[in-house]
């Protein structure tokens, strides 16, 4: 119910969301960077490729190797649970999220499991469980997420005034 109700606001409703989400739980940055996937995973790219480059240059910022940007969609909201939760299986679990970027119904579970896994090492090209996001990075990390909630919300306002 939440994320339709994301969708339906569009940018500031997003913004807002996050915002509670933070006052209710007191999430760090990446936790706060997972209900972000999960909220833009209810809009089209088509509709809003801002926002979708912007996960892209947050995904870069933390990436060590700086490869958000070459990312696919999936392979970005993949990378995103990685970062959040370290943890390949709670990853694959979630992969029915994805059912619109990865054909889940299509592929063999094991094969799925396989796949994933060696194309998100690939992409890493860091031991899978090694800690992505070190103490020296944080605020930096902060501060780019900070700099993503404003420059949606400016999107959102030029979207309404054109609208209108």
């Amino acid at each position: 119910m939440q994320g339709l109700l994301v969708v339906a606001s569009g940018y500031l409703g997003v913004s807002s969301y996050l915002k509670e989400q933070r006052k209710a739980t007191r999430a760090t940055e990446v936790e706060l960077f997972d209900h972000t996937i999960d909220a833009l995973g209810y809009f089209n790219d088509d509709v809003v490729p801002e926002m979708d480059r912007s996960i892209a240059t947050y995904l870069e910022l933390l990436h060590p190797l700086h490869l958000g940007k070459h990312l696919t969609k999936a392979q970005r909201y993949l990378l995103g649970n990685v970062i959040k939760e370290s943890h390949f299986e709670r990853v694959f679990q979630r992969l029915n999220v994805l059912s619109g970027f990865v054909h889940y119904d299509m592929i063999n579970e094991s094969q799925m499991y396989a796949s994933v896994w060696d194309e998100l090492s690939r992409l890493l090209n860091v031991p899978f469980f090694e800690e992505i996001v070190v103490e020296s990075q944080k605020q930096r990390l902060m501060n780019n997420y900070l700099d993503f909630i404003e420059s949606s919300k400016k999107y959102a306002a030029e979207t309404k005034l054109r609208r209108s």
